[in-house]
């Protein structure tokens, strides 16, 4: 039995994935811990997991703020910033449970984004994985991060590869060198951000979205497939019938903009078509009176989204995820974060369109029926989600962290270039 150690923030996406590899760990007679928030405490305690209170403890609405202000900034290194900023005022807190809570750990479980808890778990021997919802935050030298220039096909691999390997070196040092500033205890500050973000990375996503570029990954990167984010309770009834209609779903977003989109929306839809917006963060306006317009509460997306004939949402991973393995094409209105990403793949595989964030109120009835004229949007999602059958990614997952617990490369990892 191995005692392993979870810490996360964050939204529903953030958090609900690492409960599912926190549980998995507990069905194979390990011991592991999780540090959330409490408004996960009973969810996590369900199923088996010990909990360990950190901030925020402030009610939903504190979080709900949070997010309202993150969906605002749109250039990713502001947003980092921004977070790392309101982490370091609750850091007081956080470290001193993460110090106890390692006592006696075999390892240490985070997401990649605040690798700054690697160096505690390293002064006392303990390795460390890194979970990752995005398959784009891994890279290799002939594959660099997406916003590096690469030199043209017809300079020799040798120096493409020098060429990535120096800008990103440059790049890691230039995210790094804006984050330490708001850090506050020099023993945190980050010595690289990008490139060094634990001893294992867990890539909770299926290596064909990494459009074949697995391959040259190095080993200690596993691309675990998806895991999904819904979770059933006694209150998240799921509705027995949606009636196969389109499903707005905007997760944690709580973008200024909202009211006054959803408003757009009900002035340009069909009065006699049916459509299902599930609450979020943010609370749609009510619907005309005489729509068919309905607003239903949480509800397991495993048993939700099946019933939807298309999931329209923001393009979180947890939520994209969730519409990946529905077989449901997929409209994203992207916010901020990793939700364009999200937003040009769904495009790449034909499972979807996108939206600007501007407006998406107005046109997204078009969208929907050019969706629903044409099938091969509706075919590629079916075979999409046929493709991930039988692939169950909290267990390839952990099967990796033993592997490498044990002392062996772990199983599923990218062979290296």
């Amino acid at each position: 039995m191995q005692r392993l150690v979870f810490i996360t923030l964050g939204s529903t996406g953030d958090i609900v994935p690492v409960i599912r590899l926190a549980e998995e760990a507990v069905k194979r007679g390990h011991r592991a811990s999780l540090l959330a928030s409490h408004h996960w405490k009973d969810l996590i305690e369900s199923r088996g997991i010990e909990w360990v209170s950190i901030p925020p403890h402030g009610d939903r609405n504190e979080l709900t703020s949070l997010m309202a202000q993150y969906s605002r900034i749109r250039n990713p290194l502001r947003l980092l910033r921004a977070m790392y900023r309101d982490l370091d005022r609750w850091q007081d807190e956080i470290i001193p449970a993460l110090e106890d809570s390692l006592d006696g750990a075999d390892a240490l479980l985070y997401s990649y984004l605040f690798p700054l808890y690697q160096p505690i778990a390293a002064r006392r021997g303990i390795p460390s994985a890194s979970i990752h919802f995005c398959p784009n935050t891994s890279f290799s030298d002939s594959h660099p991060p997406e916003d590096i220039p690469q030199l043209p096909r017809l300079f020799p691999q040798r120096i493409r590869n020098a060429w990535n390997r120096h800008l990103t070196t440059i790049g890691d040092r230039h995210v790094t060198g804006k984050i330490n500033p708001t850090i506050s205890r020099p023993e945190l500050r980050l010595k690289s951000w990008l490139r060094s973000p634990a001893d294992l990375s867990l890539i909770l996503a299926p290596p064909e979205l990494y459009r074949g570029r697995s391959e040259d990954l190095p080993d200690r990167v596993v691309f675990a497939g998806f895991v999904p984010s819904g979770f059933s309770a006694e209150s998240h009834e799921t509705p027995a019938d949606i009636e196969n209609a389109p499903l707005i779903n905007f997760g944690s977003v709580n973008h200024p903009s909202m009211a006054g989109e959803f408003a757009n929306l009900y002035r340009s839809w069909p009065a006699d078509r049916p459509l299902t917006i599930q609450k979020g963060w943010a609370d749609p306006p009510p619907p005309p009176t005489g729509s068919r317009i309905r607003i239903i509460g949480p509800a397991d997306h495993g048993q939700l989204f099946p019933q939807a004939s298309m999931i329209i949402h923001h393009g979180g991973a947890g939520t994209t995820t969730s519409s990946f393995l529905a077989g449901k094409p997929q409209i994203i209105v992207p916010h901020f974060a990793d939700q364009p990403y999200w937003a040009r793949t769904v495009r790449s595989h034909g499972c979807g369109l996108s939206l600007r964030q501007q407006g998406w109120g107005r046109k997204l009835a078009s969208a929907i029926r050019r969706i629903e004229s044409d099938p091969a949007f509706r075919h590629s999602a079916e075979n999409f989600a046929g493709q991930q059958e039988g692939r169950a990614g909290a267990t390839k997952a952990i099967d990796a962290v033993e592997s490498r617990l044990s002392g062996s490369s772990p199983r599923g990892a990218a062979p290296t270039s």
